[in-house]
């Protein structure tokens, strides 16, 4: 089976329109990434980053990527959406502070300090961007 080739990483920018963004861990040190990860690093599984942004309050689903050589129920990448960010308003500063959560976070999966510090972060970022929803709650409630 042929291997997976190394693509550049992608960011967020004001022309990048991107509803939901495959990342593939297993090479996740390589490119622009080398040099905020350890080089002894291989990546993880989909399973473990999907369990720790979790529990740091980011959701993500654990994904297969092409030319996969793990097992679907751990596989090597994992898929985040973006719909739920951008209908809360948030642009690509906030963006781009996930992405370094998410960096931090799978850096350390087994750092609950870490994990703990990153949930806090994104409660934060959360309570600044509340869920349509609940902004017009919030506002029947004001005209009552």
């Amino acid at each position: 089976m042929p291997k997976a080739k190394s693509a550049a990483p992608v960011t967020a920018s004001d022309e990048l329109d991107l509803r939901v963004v495959l990342a593939a861990l297993v090479q996740f040190r390589d490119g622009d990434f080398s040099a905020r990860l350890p080089a002894h690093w291989d990546g993880i599984g989909g399973k473990i980053a999907e369990q720790t942004l979790d529990r740091c309050g980011i959701t993500c689903n654990k994904n297969m990527i092409p030319y996969d050589e793990r097992k679907p129920m751990d596989p090597s990448g994992i898929r985040l959406g973006t719909p739920a960010i951008t209908t809360r308003g948030m642009g690509c500063d906030e963006m781009k502070r996930i992405s370094q959560w998410i960096l931090r976070a799978l850096r350390s999966p087994d750092d609950a300090g870490v994990v703990e510090s990153i949930r806090g972060e994104v409660a934060d970022l959360a309570e600044q961007f509340p869920v349509p929803a609940a902004r017009l709650q919030s506002g029947a409630e004001a005209a009552v």
